[in-house]
């Protein structure tokens, strides 16, 4: 997902897998940030993943508001104030968000 080489409609259309870039709820196209931060067919299983980042990052010694971003969530850095700790956490988290969404976005997902 960090490289955009996914099964996602934009990345597909990209490569001539796809026919749109459309996301399925045709708001958008459908990129890695549409469909982690954005599609409303993944509202509920979303909250429960920011949530989850939430209360990690208020267990911190974050002293500011978190910004969620792409960045943050696919490849979080001492930058963004999060502990080393956390950071697996976090990973963690966006894989279970992206299991609950049953969706093939790429078998070569997993994080190192």
């Amino acid at each position: 997902m960090l490289l955009h080489d996914t099964m996602l409609n934009k990345d597909s259309f990209r490569t001539g897998i796809s026919d749109t870039p459309l996301c399925n709820c045709s708001k958008a196209d459908e990129s890695v940030e549409y469909f982690l931060l954005h599609c409303k067919n993944y509202t509920e299983a979303r909250r429960v993943t920011l949530d989850t980042i939430k209360d990690l990052v208020s267990t911190s010694k974050c002293r500011h508001s978190l910004r969620i971003t792409e960045d943050l969530l696919l490849a979080p850095t001492y930058q963004d104030d999060i502990r080393k700790s956390d950071m697996p956490l976090i990973k963690e988290a966006w894989f279970d968000f992206i299991s609950s969404c049953d969706r093939n976005i790429r078998a070569t997902l997993l994080w190192n």
